[in-house]
C-alpha cells in the first residue's frame, strides 16, 4: 500500500475530522492576530496572551490528565456499554476535580486581589489621582460589596498590621458630574510616615 492511498483512506476516516477541527481552531487564531492588535491597546493584548498562557500551563493542572484517559477508558472494554459506562466514569471525576481545584485557586487569590484593588485605590485617593486606574481597582472593588471587601481587608490586616482597616462607604463613588459627600473624620490615607 503506497503513501497516497493510505492518505487517501485516512481523509475518510473519523480522524480526518478531528484535524480538520484542529487545523480550523488555530487557523482561526492565526487570522484573527490582525483584529486583536488593531482593537486592542497595548496593555489588553498584553492581558489577553498573559490569560491565554495561563489557560494553556493551568488546564493541564485543573484536569489532572484525566482528559486523555476518556477515550482510553472507552475504547478498553470490547462491551460498548460498560466502554461508555467507564468513559462517564472518568469524565464525572475530570469535572469534580477540575471544580475543585477551580474553586481552591479562586478562594485563595481573591482575597489578595480585592486588598490590593483596595491598596491600588487608596494611593490613588491619597495622591489624588482620578484617572482610569484608580477608577478600575474601585469599580472592581464595588462589585465585592461591603461585607467581602471588609473581609479581606481584615484578612490583610491580620498578615500586616500596617495595612489601614476599612470603613464602609470607603469606595463608593459618585454618578458622573456630581460630587461624592466625604464623611467628616475620613481622611485619604498616608502614604508613609515622615521621622520625627
Amino acid at each position: 500500500m503506497n503513501v497516497l492511498s493510505r492518505l487517501a483512506s485516512l481523509s475518510r476516516s473519523p480522524a480526518a475530522v478531528y484535524l480538520a477541527a484542529v487545523v480550523l481552531s488555530r487557523a482561526g487564531a492565526f487570522l484573527l492576530i490582525p483584529l486583536y492588535t488593531r482593537r486592542l491597546t497595548l496593555e489588553e493584548y498584553g492581558q489577553y496572551a498573559l490569560f491565554l498562557t495561563l489557560l494553556a500551563f493551568l488546564s493541564t493542572f485543573m484536569s489532572a490528565g484525566l482528559l486523555s484517559a476518556i477515550p482510553k477508558a472507552y475504547f478498553s472494554e470490547e462491551d460498548r456499554a460498560e466502554g461508555k459506562r467507564r468513559a462517564a466514569e472518568v469524565s464525572r471525576w475530570l469535572a469534580l476535580i477540575s471544580l475543585g481545584m477551580t474553586g481552591i485557586l479562586l478562594i485563595g487569590v481573591e482575597c489578595f486581589a480585592v486588598a490590593r484593588y483596595a491598596l491600588a485605590a487608596r494611593a490613588g485617593r491619597a495622591g489624588s489621582f482620578d484617572d482610569q486606574y484608580t477608577q478600575i481597582a474601585i469599580d472592581r472593588l464595588q462589585a465585592y460589596g461591603d461585607e467581602r471587601i471588609a473581609e479581606c481587608i481584615a484578612e490583610a490586616q491580620a498578615a500586616d498590621a500596617t495595612f489601614q482597616g476599612y470603613s464602609p462607604g470607603e469606595f463608593a463613588r459618585s454618578p458622573r458630574g456630581k460630587p461624592l459627600e466625604i464623611r467628616p473624620g475620613i481622611a485619604p490615607p498616608a502614604i508613609s510616615k515622615e521621622n520625627d
